[in-house]
């Protein structure tokens, strides 16, 4: 799943996520450009995460989300989800 928003809005959005049943997340700073000039609430400083969820619990991170606010003014966010044929991971070592 990947989640984009306006700055500021990640952090909560992504606990709701990790309430609802994700397993963790990584968050970016990203910048959203306008060409044509229009007012939008979409800020240009947005913050992007992907989280790699099973399918089984994408309805209930979705509503966590939606309940959230991912998609009031404020956030202006936009969720995309994509399957996932191969996950990796690397363990923490301890020096």
């Amino acid at each position: 799943m990947t989640l984009i928003c306006n700055e500021g809005r990640a952090s909560d959005l992504v606990r709701a996520a990790l309430a609802a049943g994700a397993g963790g997340a990584t968050i970016s700073k990203v910048r959203h450009a306008r060409m044509d000039g229009a007012v939008t609430p979409v800020s240009a400083a947005r913050e992007m995460t992907d989280l790699v969820i099973g399918k089984d619990i994408v309805e209930e991170i979705s509503s966590g989300l939606e309940a959230a606010g991912v998609f009031d003014e404020e956030a202006a966010g936009f969720v995309a989800f994509k399957p996932v044929t191969v996950a990796c991971t690397h363990p923490s070592v301890d020096r």
